[in-house]
């Protein structure tokens, strides 16, 4: 561990020469444990983003299968999105999968049901 750290103010150029003494200032040394990131936030992340490309505009249009799971309101139960291959693979819960998408700003929930945020109308195919 270094040992005492010395500051010296220096005068600004053209300032009166006056003596100026060294401040100590103790060097604080920290005592924490280093803590790793959790592995989940890596796999929340690509959630989200896995989530939010479903439906991002780009693949909607030609996803007809996830229209077809949105009720009137543009609505997808959540079982069916965990149900996705890609979301299988990351070996996620259903309770997982919606505390990670809090954080999105294209995805709402709403209970076990999600839907993009904005702009949902435009993909909702009319009632029967």
């Amino acid at each position: 561990t270094p040992g005492a750290v010395y500051f010296y103010n220096a005068p600004y150029p053209g300032a009166p020469r006056l003596s100026y003494n060294p401040y100590y200032v103790q060097y604080h040394m920290n005592t924490g444990v280093a803590v790793p990131p959790s592995p989940n936030v890596g796999l929340r992340a690509e959630l989200v983003k896995q989530i939010e490309y479903y439906f991002s505009d780009l693949n909607l249009q030609g996803d007809s299968y996830l229209i077809s799971l949105m009720d009137d309101e543009g609505w997808v139960p959540i079982s069916c999105i965990a149900d996705f291959n890609r979301v299988k693979r990351m070996n996620v819960e259903v309770p997982f999968i919606l505390d990670a998408l809090r954080v999105s700003e294209t995805i709402e929930i709403q209970g076990e049901k999600i839907r993009r945020r904005g702009e949902w109308s435009k993909w909702v195919r009319p009632s029967r």
